[in-house]
Parts: C-alpha cells; sequence; structure tokens
C-alpha cells in the first residue's frame, strides 16, 4: 500500500485512469495492483509519503477492512485532530524508516495506529 498525504499545496494524480487533484488534508492511498502516476509536485507543496510492504500487513495486530478497499475509494479528506494525528504519524513514521535503526516492535506499534487512524477515516461519511 502507498499513502500520500498532502499537507500542503496541490496535487494532480492518476491512478487506474481516474484523475485527482488533492488539496491540503487529502490523502491518496493506492492498493496493490493499481497503476498510479503523480504529475510533478509544486516546489511549495508539503506531502507525506509512505510504502508500506505487504509482508508488514501480515503480522498486525489485526486486519483493517480498509486494506481490502471494499468501497473502491482512492481519497480519503481529514481535517482537524485527524490531519493533526495523522501529521505526526506521517513523520514519525518516515524517522523510524531513515533514522537510527530502531526495534522492529517499534515500528509496527506506530504502524498499528496509523493504519487504524487511516481505516476510521475511510469509513467515516463524507
Amino acid at each position: 500500500v502507498y499513502l500520500y498525504l498532502l499537507l500542503e499545496g496541490q496535487s494532480q494524480h492518476q491512478i487506474d485512469l481516474t484523475n485527482y487533484d488533492l488539496s491540503a488534508g487529502e490523502i491518496a492511498i493506492l492498493f496493490p495492483n493499481q497503476v498510479h502516476y503523480r504529475n510533478k509536485d509544486l516546489f511549495e507543496n508539503r506531502y507525506f509519503e509512505l510504502f508500506i510492504e505487504e509482508k508488514n500487513q501480515f503480522i498486525l495486530s489485526k486486519q483493517l477492512p480498509f486494506l481490502a478497499n471494499p468501497l473502491n475509494k482512492n481519497l480519503i479528506s481529514v481535517s482537524g485532530s485527524t490531519l493533526y494525528s495523522l501529521t505526526f504519524l506521517f513523520q514519525k513514521m518516515v524517522e523510524l524508516k531513515y533514522g537510527k535503526a530502531q526495534p522492529e516492535s517499534l515500528q509496527l506499534s506506530y504502524l498499528n495506529v496509523l493504519l487504524e487512524e487511516l481505516n476510521l477515516a475511510y469509513f467515516e461519511l463524507d
């Protein structure tokens, strides 16, 4: 699963031949076997992107329904405390991935919380 959280700016993505114009507070989610193209981001954009390896999805504390994409939904809009929490979690995941080596259990703990937040946002009514 590939995740792209846009904090500031605008971004254009094409997922399985559908165009998406992202604004701040929106998350593009790509599921396995989906075709993705992202237009070059503006220099001013602030965003996080994260790739979650399939092997990590199998060792989560529980299976999360959104990972099967039952609503055929590739875009989630978040704001307020949810955006704040997700920003923190994305930042922490990036730090854990590229920073000083940390125990895998710590990475999995943050991944569980991040995916649980995304699962709730995925099923939230627009």
